[in-house]
């Protein structure tokens, strides 16, 4: 048993050995900025998500990540300016596009977030929490019961079991 124990193990080395020849130099900055968040060193991962950023990037993750360390250090124009920068360089642009309507919505500029909002709709447009985010938008921000009805119709539409989009149009009515 034992043998085959250490069989098993020496196999799952070669095949992690294997998969690392593939690896790129991005791969492993992005593996280590993860094991630098796991180990509890934010600054050495903000730092390689950073110079990951800065070299054009094409992982949302990339500059969420470091927009959410940004806004956790209370720099909200960082944030963004990370998230604007990951627009311009990234293809699928919907999870960036919801960091930045959350820092909006945050923020309290609920004119802006609208204005995202439909962005990320149109990136996305079967996301319901876009739609349930600018219900809550009109309906807590701005007082437009009717707009907010309209948007958690449209996240029913899409998710017709979700409790929050459900209770949040119960609630638009009082």
């Amino acid at each position: 048993f034992s043998a085959y124990k250490a069989l098993g193990e020496k196999t799952k080395t070669i095949d992690l050995m294997l998969a690392s020849i593939k690896l790129t130099a991005k791969d492993v900055k992005l593996f280590m900025a993860s094991a630098a968040i796991g180990a509890g060193k934010p600054e050495i991962a903000r730092q390689v998500y950073q110079e990951l950023a800065d070299g054009g990037s094409d992982e949302p993750t990339v500059y969420t990540t470091l927009a959410e360390m940004y806004e956790k250090n209370g720099d909200t124009a960082k944030a963004i300016t990370t998230i604007d920068q990951g627009l311009a360089h990234v293809q699928d642009k919907k999870e960036l596009l919801i960091t930045k309507l959350n820092i909006y919505i945050q923020k309290g500029e609920s004119q802006k977030a609208i204005e995202l909002g439909k962005d990320a709709i149109a990136a996305d447009p079967k996301n319901a929490s876009i739609y349930i985010a600018m219900g809550n938008i009109y309906d807590y921000k701005l007082n437009m019961p009717d707009k907010a009805q309209d948007m958690y119709n449209q996240a029913i539409a899409l998710d017709p079991n979700n409790f929050n989009v459900n209770y949040s149009l119960g609630a638009s009515f009082f």
